[in-house]
């Protein structure tokens, strides 16, 4: 389902029942604030924002031990290592 399929059915339908551009976008709106809020109130919400930051911290521990590997191994310096670990 494409979304310029989605905005003809939904231009169809203001059609059909004769309501204006403006309606519609206010009625997307409040569909939009609707599910929103039930996503907050079911604790679904905090979870996907919780998950996207989980992806982030993972990609940082990965890096910081894929540095920890290398230094072990004496691929790279210590020096090289701290200036890397500062980065991220």
């Amino acid at each position: 389902m494409s979304v310029e399929w989605l905005k003809l059915r939904l231009l169809n339908f203001a059609q059909v029942y004769s309501i204006n551009r403006k309606e519609l976008k206010c009625m997307g709106l409040i569909l939009i604030l609707a599910i929103g809020f039930y996503l907050y109130k079911t604790g679904d919400l905090q979870r996907m924002i919780n998950n996207l930051h989980e992806t982030k911290n993972y990609q940082t521990n990965e890096a910081k031990r894929i540095l920890d590997i290398r230094l072990a191994k004496g691929e790279i310096t210590e020096e090289e290592y701290n200036k890397l670990k500062s980065i991220l």
